[in-house]
């Protein structure tokens, strides 16, 4: 259990993208980037700070099990945060963000505790139904117009749902909008029965398979394979680990047919890896309509 094999897998998660694998900079394109750079993070470590101070005290007026489990989840939230300051799409704040949001409607179910009614055109409203509701319109709003095209092109929340043709969407007949195929974020399209049959004749059953495309766990499936890599699809694996281990022993490769130019490999650490020897090490093995063999060459003796 103490090996450092164990620890270091047991740690690789808060991790991810922090060797410079697939990593992106954080940037400050609009001013909701002062939401998920400065006011979110600030808010869980200012309420760490004040919620070990509120503990030391004596007679604090809130109950020590609640400020314990408001500092536990101000804490897990900075640790989810880590995988958004490796690489800061906005997609990776979104995902990770629901600990944030949990701490800020604390504070703000807090703050309007004691707040008196107020009036708006002769209507008296309460305060903390008011401000629970406007948090509920303000992420819904969020969720519908976040955005981070300019570094990343898949769809997030509810312009990513749109493009699926669900139940729900064709019960309140919601148009779904047209989405370019081979997007993330895009419904996906069957993969071609000649691709399959070419990792089945190449392949054994039980074997594991090295496919480098995004509908890897399509071609798995309809094939009947396990994947060789650790992620699903394997061109967005996310440590050097996974790249290392992904390499290991790759006597046969999958590859999109296109873009041609770099064999298929969109990845850039796969590509870095593989191509300067591709043409002394690889040999085209099989051909199907969407995806390319490549066997490991043999020696010469």
């Amino acid at each position: 259990m103490l090996n450092p094999e164990f620890l270091a897998s047991f740690v690789e998660p808060l991790l991810i993208y922090g060797g410079g694998l697939s990593s992106a900079n954080i940037q400050w394109l609009d001013g909701l980037h002062w939401i998920y750079n400065i006011a979110s993070p600030g808010i869980a470590l200012g309420t760490v700070g004040w919620g070990l101070w509120l503990l030391r005290r004596q007679g604090a007026s809130f109950a020590r099990d609640e400020i314990a489990a408001l500092i536990f989840m101000s804490a897990f939230a900075l640790l989810l945060s880590l995988k958004y300051v490796n690489q800061s799409l906005v997609a990776l704040w979104q995902v990770n963000s629901w600990a944030f949001l949990v701490v800020t409607a604390w504070w703000l179910h807090t703050l309007t505790r004691g707040l008196p009614p107020f009036s708006i055109a002769s209507t008296t409203i309460s305060t903390r139904p008011f401000a629970a509701n406007l948090l509920g319109v303000i992420l819904v709003v969020f969720l519908r117009e976040i955005d981070d095209a300019k570094r990343n092109p898949s769809l997030y929340a509810a312009s990513s749902y749109r493009t699926y043709p669900s139940a729900l969407n064709k019960a309140l007949h919601v148009r779904v909008a047209p989405c370019a195929t081979g997007r993330v974020g895009c419904s996906a399209r069957p993969v071609l029965p000649e691709d399959v049959q070419l990792i089945q004749r190449l392949t054994q059953p039980g074997s594991r398979v090295a496919i480098l495309d995004l509908r890897d766990w399509q071609y798995l499936i309809e094939a009947k394979r396990a994947s060789k890599f650790q992620l699903s699809p394997s061109i967005d694996i996310f440590t050097r680990k996974q790249l290392e281990d992904g390499l290991e022993d790759l006597d046969l490769v999958f590859l999109p047919r296109e873009p041609a130019e770099v064999r298929g490999i969109i990845h850039g650490d796969f590509r870095d890896a593989l191509l300067p020897t591709w043409e002394t090490t690889y040999e085209l093995a099989g051909e199907g309509r969407e995806l390319l063999a490549w066997k490991r060459r043999t020696p010469s003796p």
